[in-house]
């Protein structure tokens, strides 16, 4: 597994893609939701989602063009 921490996931998110729902970073993925106040949470993948259902939760994230740009696949 990377060593990128969650706080590195945030701050990847707050300076240069705030509109992002999905980050994946090497083997990793995280989801990215946001409140209705603003600030948003990050939650990572674990592996049997990434590796087995990933494409049914990109889709149910409306992220379903991720699929054909490299996300899905590992």
């Amino acid at each position: 597994m990377s060593s990128v921490s969650i706080r590195s996931v945030k701050s990847i998110v707050e300076h240069g893609f705030p509109q992002v729902r999905v980050v994946k970073i090497g083997g990793n993925i995280w989801s990215i939701t946001r409140t209705e106040e603003g600030p948003f949470h990050v939650e990572q993948w674990p592996y049997r989602r990434v590796r087995y259902q990933a494409e049914e939760w990109l889709e149910s994230m409306e992220c379903s063009d991720a699929i054909w740009k490299g996300v899905h696949g590992m």
